[in-house]
């Protein structure tokens, strides 16, 4: 083997370092994103609101029933205004 040879194949083992570390970066730039985007989802109104549902079968079957019960609700006091207008 040559000097050439050996900083040659230094030379490449140097850039495949270089492309390792740089998709590295990327995929730990992508993966603070995610976790951004995890941590906003988890505090969302949506998520709250699906947590105080509960966790059992019968515990959706109560939040879904007010949440019918709440949308009746507010569906007769628009059909009521729109009637008066």
């Amino acid at each position: 083997m040559t000097s050439g040879d050996t900083i040659s194949t230094r030379s490449k083992s140097l850039n495949e370092v270089e492309a390792l570390k740089s998709a590295i970066a990327e995929v730990e730039q992508s993966i603070r994103r995610m976790i951004i985007e995890l941590r906003i989802l988890n505090d969302s109104n949506g998520n709250i609101m699906l947590n105080s549902a509960g966790s059992t079968e019968a515990e959706w079957d109560v939040f879904f029933e007010l949440r019918r019960n709440l949308l009746e609700q507010e569906f007769g006091r628009v059909l009521t205004a729109l009637r008066n207008y």
